[in-house]
């Protein structure tokens, strides 16, 4: 039941598991769904040689680190697009992160690529 050395809360369910659903009918079209998506631009992208690597492999629990062939620092919607698009071609596991706060090693995990 579940992973080794991950606790869920009593009950088996996510916190916000329990609340009914609403909301579930399909949005309406909208203008802003027929708008085209700007172009992705450059992407910044940090390299095991870099010196900013070693920062990015590791967040604020320390426990965890990992290993990727490079960092991509997406500011836009069509770079975030743009970089899951490849490494799903690429057939690479790929991992977000945000601030770094995370206690387990859902980020900075040895299969991220």
């Amino acid at each position: 039941k579940g992973t080794p050395g991950r606790t869920s809360p009593p009950g088996g369910r996510a916190a916000g598991g329990a609340a009914p659903r609403r909301g579930t009918a399909p949005a309406p079209p909208s203008a802003a769904a027929d708008q085209a998506v700007p172009a992705a631009g450059p992407i910044t992208t940090v390299a095991p040689g870099d010196k900013r690597y070693k920062d990015l492999v590791q967040g604020w629990n320390q426990r965890w680190s990992s290993a990727p062939e490079r960092i991509c620092l997406a500011e836009t919607t069509a770079q975030v697009r743009s970089v899951v698009q490849a490494a799903g071609t690429a057939g690479k596991r790929l991992t977000v992160r945000s601030g770094g706060h995370c206690f387990e090693d859902w980020v900075f995990n040895p299969d991220v690529q």
